[in-house]
């Protein structure tokens, strides 16, 4: 789907232990200006639409979404589709995006889930040519599940 300005968005329906998973896959442009930094904020917001919509199914989002941890863009989404970062699990924050440095490496690359979702295990791996090194997550289905 295209949520924001033509920057593509895949939601996918796939059967696991038994359930429905809803996957959101989506990379926000960059926010270098202004004009970028709100696109990237309509197209986040745009993913908490979906989230709410279907709040009861089981669901993770996933990709570089150009927002730090630290940022109002990340924190507005997690906080408004109630979403759980798979760092929250004790994995701790890890960089993703190397800038060419690692004294300059910042975690934009992100996998959050709502409350049917709880993490097991994250990590980041070694480069693959790309400026960006994958995160590899694990995790389960849990329908009782509260993460607070």
């Amino acid at each position: 789907e295209r949520l924001e300005a033509g920057v593509a968005t895949i939601i996918a329906h796939v059967e696991l232990e038994g359930a429905l998973l809803r996957v959101i896959g989506t990379h926000p442009v960059p926010p270098i200006g202004k004009i970028n930094s709100r696109q990237r904020d309509r197209q986040l917001s745009k993913v908490v639409e979906l989230v709410n919509s279907k709040p009861n199914m089981p669901t993770v989002i996933a990709g570089d979404l150009n927002a730090s941890n630290w940022s109002h863009a990340f924190k507005s989404l997690k906080y408004q589709a109630k979403l759980t970062e798979s760092s929250s699990g004790g994995f701790g924050i890890q960089a993703t995006w190397r800038s060419r440095s690692i004294l300059f490496a910042i975690p934009i690359d992100h996998v959050l889930g709502n409350h049917q979702i709880r993490f097991l295990g994250k990590q980041v791996d070694a480069a693959l040519g790309s400026d960006h090194n994958p995160l590899r997550v694990e995790f389960r289905i849990v329908p009782e599940y509260l993460p607070f």
